[in-house]
């Protein structure tokens, strides 16, 4: 059965994980971090997580020998219910960088927070989880945080020009229902590193103990 993916980012990605994980057809979805320079393992890296997220930086010709090997809590992709596990192209990209730390949540070196999906195209279609997307944030005002700053931004990330073409296709489409969609960037796809182990599927840990909705001064 074939899998798609999608990264994206819309401000803090505790809530659109959690949103996105509820669409009928996504399978698996996790937090991370994108947008920045590609990192490499670093010395200086100050979170106790940090070197284990590096090594999940996989190169595409390690991505079947991993996808056989047991899988790190810390670093698949959270099942949404399906019965199959993530397809092994669900794993973390990276470029050839010289060293530079991993991102983490203390220190994201220019990297935004961001959300990766993994879907079944037969029942959720890459131009629904788009309009979902641009229909949940205003891409020119996240969390009341400025545009420089690099944690919260409203990022679209394309792994080929296909994926590409489809993002644009919709841009315009909701800018023409009035939609601020030309504020969202689009990037090509380099890096996902996934964020700790606390930040992945927050809201339904939140609700597991019996407590409201987060928001980003909750942290």
């Amino acid at each position: 059965m074939s899998r798609d993916q999608l990264t994206f980012a819309m401000g803090c990605f505790w809530g659109p994980e959690d949103r996105f994980a509820r669409i009928p057809g996504v399978t698996a979805t996790q937090v991370g971090y994108s947008g920045g320079t590609a990192a490499h393992r670093s010395e200086d890296a100050d979170d106790s997580e940090a070197v284990g997220r590096s090594e999940a930086a996989v190169r595409p010709n390690e991505r079947e020998r991993q996808a056989n090997e047991p899988e790190d809590q810390s670093t698949a992709l959270r099942s949404s219910g399906a019965d199959e596990p993530p397809s092994a192209d669900s794993a973390v990209r990276e470029a050839s960088v010289p060293e530079t730390p991993v991102p983490t949540h203390r220190r994201l070196n220019g990297h935004s927070e961001a959300v990766e999906v993994e879907f079944d195209p037969a029942v959720v279609s890459l131009e629904e989880l788009l309009r979902r997307f641009w229909s949940e944030h205003n891409p020119a005002a996240i969390e009341g945080y400025k545009p420089e700053d690099p944690r919260y931004r409203s990022l679209l990330f394309y792994r080929s020009e296909e994926q590409r073409a489809v993002m644009e296709r919709i841009r315009r489409e909701m800018a023409e229902q009035g939609r601020s969609s030309e504020a969202t960037e689009l990037k090509p796809l380099e890096a996902f590193y996934p964020a700790e182990e606390r930040h992945q599927r927050y809201e339904e840990k939140k609700r597991r103990r019996g407590e409201g909705e987060s928001k980003p001064d909750d942290r």
